[in-house]
């Protein structure tokens, strides 16, 4: 499931939730330990993905680094959200989210991609002019930084209690407050989540919400999303955008009908 999972990562741009929650649950996991080990599973894609972006010179640590510190203190209350919530409700809310997502995706017909799934195929794909990498800033400080890190600590509140990346919610706040397009978008929300997911996993543990039990199949499912990504990236060469949406979609209804039937049935 970690290696199907790093794949789509990779091909996607999804963060792996909507895929990993469903499947540990269906595996006889509590909903916070799905969680966990969503998000641990996450950390390994997202490191990868990062890594990637990087030499590819995609990614801008400057930036990069307020989007994370940032979310290195959502994941810290959204760990804590997700101690206090009955699973019930958040499974609930996690079918709602996608579902959402699942609505403004297949209805989307913008030529200019506005999803982050749209963006991160339209970044891959199209071999886009990269941008100067810049060095990591210790004292400088402006406007785009601190909506960088507000947009970091939001995205963690959010996104750790339900598992995923937080994509959905990273995308408006940059495309609206910084006019930024995919280039940068995409980059900065995988970048984000290597932080947000390690913070959460830390805080779950320690807060003892994840045993011993989940951290181990958090681990091989990462090691599995980790061997992936850079194979579902490669991937995007061979499809088009309009079987990257359908497929796209399959995943996202499987996934709602997944988690509506452990949720009715119990």
């Amino acid at each position: 499931m970690g290696l199907f999972t790093g794949i789509t990562a990779g091909f996607f741009g999804i963060g792996g939730g909507e895929i990993v929650v469903p499947s540990a649950i269906f595996a006889h996991f509590s909903y916070s330990h799905a969680v966990g080990i969503s998000l641990m599973q996450m950390l390994f894609s997202s490191v990868v993905g990062s890594i990637i972006n990087y030499k590819k010179g995609l990614l801008d640590l400057k930036e990069g680094s307020f989007a994370a510190f940032g979310g290195l203190m959502g994941a810290i209350l959204g760990s804590f959200i997700l101690k206090i919530i009955d699973d019930k409700i958040l499974m609930a809310v996690f079918v709602v989210v996608v579902c959402y997502t699942f609505i403004k995706y297949a209805f989307s017909n913008n030529k200019k991609p506005e999803h982050f799934e749209e963006m991160h195929f339209d970044l891959h794909a199209n071999n886009k002019t990269p941008e100067k990498k810049r060095p990591i800033p210790f004292v400088s400080m402006d406007r785009t930084h601190g909506v960088l890190m507000l947009a970091g600590f939001v995205t963690g509140i959010f996104s750790i209690p339900l598992g995923m990346g937080g994509g959905i919610l990273m995308v408006p706040f940059l495309g609206y407050f910084l006019k930024y397009d995919s280039k940068k978008i995409v980059p900065l929300g995988l970048f984000f989540v290597v932080f947000a997911s390690l913070s959460g996993v830390i805080s779950l543990y320690n807060g003892r919400v994840l045993d011993d039990i989940s951290v181990q199949a958090g681990v091989i499912t990462g090691i599995g999303a980790f061997l992936g990504v850079g194979i579902g990236i490669k991937l995007i060469a061979l499809a088009n955008e309009k079987v990257h949406k359908i497929l796209l979609l399959l995943i996202y209804a499987l996934s709602i009908l997944a988690t509506l039937h452990k949720l009715i049935m119990g």
